[in-house]
């Protein structure tokens, strides 16, 4: 389902050999994306759910784990 509300989904990504997880889930056409570095959302466009979901959570995970 993609408008509406999806049910909530795992997704995980490996960034420099750590695996990080969160949960993602559709609605509105918006994908959400929660996780222990926090919250983002986007528009899910033309990509598969998941696929989104993978790029905000490395987002999420970049941006939460800089040690600058």
């Amino acid at each position: 389902m993609i408008s509406g509300l999806s049910p909530v989904n795992r997704v995980t990504v490996t960034i420099d050999g750590e695996k990080y997880e969160g949960t993602y889930f559709v609605q509105n056409y918006m994908v959400h994306v929660l996780s222990q570095f926090g919250a983002k959302a986007a528009q899910l466009g033309r990509s598969q759910p998941e696929a989104v979901a993978k790029i905000l959570l490395s987002e999420l995970v970049r941006s939460g784990s800089s040690t600058d």
